[in-house]
């Protein structure tokens, strides 16, 4: 087969889609050396993803969620001569006329479009509309859509009205990077590099209205204002790894003006290569998202052996199952108290930091590879 692999979706700053596509790539790789993939990348990623004599790396000047993508995509794979295309994120060219896979990370423009209300006027109406647009119009030209939860996959047949056989789930993994480290000095010189101070509970990951952190920041405001916290010890630093241009600063004045920014760290985007060593030297992992196509971070948590808390609802218990504590996201006394507990407990951090290594060798990026190859096969030999 040659296989045509869309991976404009993938940036120098990896966000969850970013590794996804990375990850998927470098494990199709490492078990095909007989089909011929063409990887079509996007101008920022010049440098090599995968280096196999049967992998192409095409940079391509044109943006993805765009009218471009729609009239000029097409005809560059046209020349090319696939036999089956895999769209990385969300989105096919449906000018496209030949066999054709998608996958959907997640409907949350469909399904909550009152996340994006933060958004400019145009750009939400306007790119709202685009996306559940060629979204809808994606997965009914696909042959196959592949979904990364159950939760994402029941969503996708309710809201896009779509056949249970259409829809393949193929789960995510933590890469093999996420890992327990137990070298100090390495441990030591990443936290010195942030200006990170021991203890400190870590949440890593994007800055949107949906990931919920404004009630991460009043859980924790209850826990500083409440005397007697952790006898002789205090509260640990709150660290906010990761980051938003428009909602980061946002985030930045809802912590000052609860007094806590002597407490809360934004240390910014972190290297992909320094986040597992956060990781490992967090006491605890926090995640209250409200919506995820699939929530990798908790996983990748638990990956460290670092014990995680993260929300009752969308697509995290179905990852996390009981290897974590599941909170109520809408409820901040809720998250405290759970905060507080795993802290505190330490036959429950050990509980969960050994359930969660045991949890994550139920995910690997080779399942998901092998399960993502048998899509293309079954649409290849489609009539």
């Amino acid at each position: 087969m040659r296989i045509g692999i869309d991976a404009r979706g993938i940036y120098r700053e990896l966000d969850g889609i970013g590794r996804f596509g990375v990850n998927i790539l470098k494990e199709l790789a490492h078990i095909d050396n007989s089909n011929e993939y063409i990887i079509y990348k996007n101008t920022q990623m010049r440098h090599l993803i995968v280096n196999k004599p049967n992998f192409i790396e095409k940079v391509i000047d044109v943006p993805r969620f765009t009218i471009r993508e729609q009239i000029v995509l097409p005809r560059m794979l046209k020349k090319d001569k696939l036999d089956v295309l895999y769209c990385l994120h969300n989105v096919l060219p449906i000018f496209y006329n030949g066999k054709s896979i998608v996958t959907i990370h997640d409907i949350m423009a469909i399904a909550f479009p009152w996340f994006y209300s933060a958004f400019p006027f145009v750009k939400r109406y306007i790119g709202l509309y685009y996306f559940k647009l060629f979204v809808k119009l994606s997965v009914k030209k696909a042959n196959k859509v592949i979904v990364t939860s159950k939760h994402t996959r029941k969503e996708v047949m309710q809201y896009l009205n779509l056949s249970e056989d259409k829809v393949k789930i193929c789960p995510e993994a933590a890469d093999v990077i996420f890992r327990p480290i137990k070298d100090d000095n390495l441990l030591n010189n990443v936290l010195e590099k942030y200006k990170i101070h021991k203890p400190f509970i870590l949440y890593a990951g994007n800055f949107k209205p949906y990931k919920n952190l404004r009630n991460l920041i009043r859980a924790y405001n209850l826990l500083n204002v409440a005397r007697g916290f952790i006898p002789r010890k205090g509260l640990p630093e709150l660290v906010m790894a990761g980051g938003d241009k428009k909602y980061g600063p946002l985030l930045k004045e809802f912590t000052q003006k609860k007094g806590l920014e002597e407490k809360i760290n934004f240390i910014g985007y972190v290297n992909q290569d320094d986040l597992p060593v956060l990781m490992n030297g967090a006491l605890l992992f926090v995640f209250p998202s409200i919506y995820e196509g699939f929530g990798l971070p908790p996983l990748e948590a638990m990956a460290c052996g670092t014990p995680v808390i993260t929300s009752n609802i969308s697509s995290l218990p179905e990852v996390v199952d009981d290897s974590a504590v599941l909170v109520d996201p809408y409820d901040t006394k809720e998250i405290a108290n759970a905060i507080e507990r795993v802290l505190v407990d330490k036959e429950l951090r050990e509980k969960l930091i050994s359930k969660g290594l045991e949890r994550v060798k139920l995910f690997s990026w080779e399942k998901c590879a092998r399960e993502t190859l048998k899509v293309y096969e079954e649409v290849y030999n489609e009539k």
